[in-house]
């Protein structure tokens, strides 16, 4: 469809206590009932779950230098990564799989960021310089911009390359 995203979901209908538990189906309609004169019922409740947010991406060999993802240019397994908060402590870790890939995914909609571990004998590639889909976003320390992840949203654009340190430099 076209639009808004959903950012959240209807909770189960009916799971518990009447006064407590969510009384609307998936179209947002509960079941109709009678109210005597002078009665009032106040166990009609419509519960909203806000849908997760995930970031993630890929960590790759940039072996032409030129900051972004090109043909042929190979993930890099075991590059640890950090998922940080908007104050940039440190939420999560994970290393990269066998392809270059991680993925935080189950988030609170929020602000993020994440940092990448740079492994020995190897630089970060030029950061920022094409497409954000396919460039490099990790700054020479290795930390991305912060981005707001909204509910129910994936963002898989946070890369980052890597180049191999010159030998004859060190």
């Amino acid at each position: 469809g076209c639009g808004r995203p959903t950012v959240a979901r209807r909770s189960r209908r009916d799971a518990g206590d009447d006064a407590e538990d969510s009384d609307a189906d998936v179209d947002g309609k509960t079941v109709s009932t009678t109210l005597d004169p002078g009665e009032t019922d106040l166990t009609w409740d419509a519960g909203l779950v806000v849908l997760p947010a995930a970031i993630g991406d890929y960590v790759w060999l940039d072996t032409n230098e030129n900051g972004i993802q090109d043909m042929g240019e190979e993930g890099v397994s075991g590059v640890l990564v950090k998922l940080l908060d908007a104050n940039g402590a440190e939420l999560d870790t994970m290393l990269t799989d066998e392809d270059g890939y991680y993925l935080f995914d189950e988030l609170d909609p929020g602000a993020y960021s994440v940092s990448f571990e740079l492994p020995s004998g190897y630089v970060f590639t030029t950061q920022d310089v094409g497409d954000n889909a396919a460039d490099s976003d990790a700054a020479p320390d290795g930390t991305t911009a912060g981005t707001i992840l909204f509910p129910g949203i994936t963002d898989r654009t946070w890369d980052a390359g890597l180049v191999r340190e010159d030998e004859d430099e060190i």
